[in-house]
């Protein structure tokens, strides 16, 4: 819940709002294919079946030899007079589009709570950038969600489910979680260094029997 809100149903609607702009940008992009006619007389020659018969028979020329030539064949005309028919091309300013779909995209993650990078599985922007910062938040968001919201869930399933599944002390039965993610060959290296570390300092103490510690180690 976000502030009474079902967050289900926020990130519902951002996830649409994001669907209809990617629609709309479709459609724009179709629409740019389009050619914009201009046939003089054209409300008189609608007027009669001659005139209508002679319209579809001029538009499918036009379609045909642009299917056919590669080319728009159409009447320049001869004058002020006779103007002649006038083509042109649907004219779309694509400037801001990307901009605007963006923030759509970066508003749907932030409802959701996933990193834009993650959730539209693009590279960081910017110079240097990672994302690492973006990813370790999205983990300990995860992180958080599975302590605190789904394991107290589970906690109530645990009795019933261990039991069935035969254990015998299900007082001593247990679970973690899986990894989220897996350590870099640096941060193993860090982590081997720091438990060694640790153990050379414990038996430099001499607090722990030399047998113990050999049975320790090589467990």
């Amino acid at each position: 819940m976000y502030w009474g809100d079902s967050q289900l149903l926020r990130v519902f609607g951002a996830v649409q709002n994001s669907d209809h702009a990617q629609t709309w940008f479709v459609e724009l992009i179709r629409k740019a294919k389009l050619l914009r006619i201009g046939i003089p007389d054209l409300l008189d020659m609608m007027g009669s079946e001659a005139g209508k018969q002679q319209l579809n028979e001029r538009i499918a020329l036009i379609a045909s030899s642009e299917s056919t030539l590669n080319a728009t064949v159409y009447r320049s005309g001869t004058g002020t007079d006779d103007p002649g028919e006038k083509i042109d091309d649907y004219q779309i300013n694509w400037s801001g589009i990307p901009a605007f779909m963006d923030a759509i995209d970066q508003r749907m993650a932030a409802v959701s709570g996933i990193p834009f990078t993650k959730i539209m599985g693009r590279s960081p922007g910017g110079m240097n950038a990672t994302g690492d910062h973006d990813t370790d938040n999205w983990w300990d968001t995860v992180g958080d969600g599975q302590e605190n919201e789904t394991r107290p869930c589970l906690e109530q399933l645990d009795p019933i489910l261990i039991r069935s599944a035969g254990a015998k002390n299900p007082d001593k039965v247990w679970w973690l979680w899986a990894p989220l993610r897996k350590p870099t060959e640096k941060e193993e290296a860090e982590t081997f260094d720091l438990l060694m570390d640790a153990i050379t300092k414990l038996i430099d103490t001499g607090m722990l029997p030399e047998e113990a510690m050999s049975r320790a180690c090589r467990t």
